[in-house]
C-alpha cells in the first residue's frame, strides 16, 4: 500500500513538473512521512525547499521529519543495543550452563572413579580375607592332623563322648526297670457298703 501511494505521489509530482506548488510538496512529503518513509519524505521536502526556501510550512515539516528520523535512529540504536545485551546475557547464560554441566559431569566422573576405587579396594580385601581363611583352614587342618591319635587309639574327646553315651543308655535302662517294678499287680479292695 505504501509503495503504491509513493508511486502515485511520484507520478503526480512528475506530471505537475516544475509547476508544483508549495502545497503539493508539503502534502506529498506529509503523506509519505505518514506512511512511514521518512527518508523519502525528507528528500521531497528538501526538493521543495530548493524552490521555496523561505516557506515556513516546508521548514516546519522538515524539522518534524528530522526530529522523527532522529527518534527512529535512536530507537533503532537502543533496540540494537538491547539485542546485543540480550545476546550477551544469553551467551553468558549458555556459558554458565556449560560450566555448570561440566562441573556436574566432572563431579559425577570423580564419584564414579571414587566408587570404582572403593570397589577395587573391597575386592582386594575380600581376596585377602579369602586367602587368610584358606591359610587358617590349612593351619587348622594341620593342627587337627597332629592332634589325632595314631591308628587303633581313641582320642580323649571321643572317649568322653562314648562314656557319656553309655551313661545315658544305662540311665534309660534303669528308668525302664524301675517303671516295671512300680506297675505290679493291682490289689482289689473289698467294698464295705
Amino acid at each position: 500500500m505504501k509503495v503504491i501511494l509513493s508511486i502515485l505521489t511520484i507520478l503526480f509530482s512528475s506530471l505537475a513538473g516544475n509547476a508544483q506548488s508549495v502545497d503539493s510538496f508539503f502534502h506529498t512529503s506529509s503523506q509519505t512521512y505518514i506512511f512511514g518513509d521518512t527518508n523519502k519524505a525528507l528528500s521531497i521536502v528538501n526538493e521543495g525547499l530548493t524552490k521555496y526556501s523561505d516557506n515556513k510550512k516546508l521548514n516546519d515539516l522538515k524539522k518534524a521529519i528530522e526530529d522523527q528520523k532522529k527518534k527512529e535512529d535512536k530507537k533503532k540504536e537502543e533496540d540494537e543495543k538491547k539485542k546485543e545485551d540480550q545476546d550477551k546475557k544469553d551467551q553468558n547464560k549458555k556459558d554458565q550452563n556449560k560450566k555448570d554441566k561440566d562441573k556436574k559431569d566432572k563431579k559425577e566422573d570423580d564419584k564414579k572413579e571414587q566408587d570404582k576405587k572403593e570397589k577395587d579396594e573391597e575386592e582386594k580385601k575380600d581376596e585377602n580375607k579369602k586367602e587368610e581363611d584358606k591359610k587358617d583352614k590349612e593351619n587348622q587342618d594341620n593342627k587337627d592332623n597332629k592332634k589325632q591319635p595314631a591308628k587303633g587309639q581313641i582320642s580323649k574327646e571321643d572317649m568322653q563322648r562314648l562314656l557319656e553315651a553309655l551313661k545315658n543308655q544305662e540311665n534309660e535302662t534303669q528308668k525302664k526297670v524301675n517303671a516295671q517294678k512300680v506297675k505290679g499287680k493291682p490289689v482289689k479292695s473289698e467294698k464295705d457298703w
